[in-house]
């Protein structure tokens, strides 16, 4: 379903959880031509460095692989645009536990 939209530009709010200060904060991401262009914290407005965060396909296949390795406790999906809405892994100390997208909109 995701793919049949052929999306590579849009935004959405993206949230994980794992040691890192920005963790549990959303996050504003924009897309363009499938790469993260630019990351805004929500509630302050602060931008951050967007190398580190994922596109839409990056979180299917991190949730591909999490299935792989036997990782992936939970998935869930966006019933209208069917893109990875939450991805859950075991919780191993200091590593990414959870990642939530949300609110996508096309460019």
């Amino acid at each position: 379903m995701w793919e049949a939209q052929g999306l590579t530009s849009y935004s959405y709010t993206y949230e994980f959880w794992a040691f890192n200060r920005f963790a549990g904060q959303p996050l504003r991401l924009e897309v363009r031509a499938d790469t993260v262009r630019s990351v805004v914290v929500v509630a302050t407005g602060e931008v951050v460095d967007p190398r580190y965060f994922p596109t839409i396909n990056s979180l299917f296949e991190r949730a591909l692989a999490a299935a792989r390795d036997g990782s992936l406790t939970t998935v869930t999906f966006d019933r209208q645009r069917g893109y990875p809405t939450g991805l859950g892994y075991a919780a191993v100390p200091d590593a990414l536990s959870s990642e939530r997208a949300s609110a996508l909109q096309p460019l």
